[in-house]
């Protein structure tokens, strides 16, 4: 009886100890090239896109879960940037119908893929963000409103 509260005592204390160690851990974070301070003011002006245009914000602001990974985006298969933690990524695109997908270290297995409308004149917003799996971290992506879009990008800063 007296050896079974040890035990339990001990492992309480290793389960705490574990615990506090992992937050007060320094927070990973991914660096990929960054566009320079002005172009990032400009484009959080979040100004409407002009000829014709969509304006679509990818954002990632920061979370635990995933931190260190850059995923590359993709905007109807074709590369459009790796986007990391407090992050974001701007592009102009045709008006219409178009699927967003992440890559990762396993590029046929961890892809996940996100359609949505745009419309002319109009910024779009996709927030990216990371949900646990079994052995490593999946990326979501998904459509926001602009009004939580506009506060996610504005946490972040613009990548190349």
């Amino acid at each position: 009886m007296k050896t079974n509260k040890i035990i339990i005592t001990a492992l309480s204390l290793i389960t705490l100890l574990f615990l506090t160690g992992c937050t007060s851990l320094p927070q990973p974070r991914a660096t990929i090239p960054m566009m320079s301070d002005s172009e990032d003011i400009s484009k959080k002006q979040f100004l409407a896109p002009k000829n014709g245009k969509s304006g679509l914000y990818i954002y990632r602001t920061y979370n635990f879960v995933g931190a260190a990974r850059t995923p590359t985006l993709y905007l109807d298969g074709n590369e459009i940037g790796d986007i990391a933690a407090k992050s974001y990524i701007f592009t102009e695109i045709k008006p219409g119908i178009h699927t967003i997908s992440a890559g990762g270290f396993f590029e046929n297995t961890d892809k996940l893929k996100s359609t949505f409308k745009t419309e002319s004149g109009k910024n779009h917003f996709v927030e990216a963000s990371f949900s646990l799996g079994i052995f490593i971290g999946q990326v979501v992506l998904e459509e926001v409103a602009e009004n939580i879009g506009k506060k996610g990008v504005l946490e972040t800063n613009l990548a190349k």
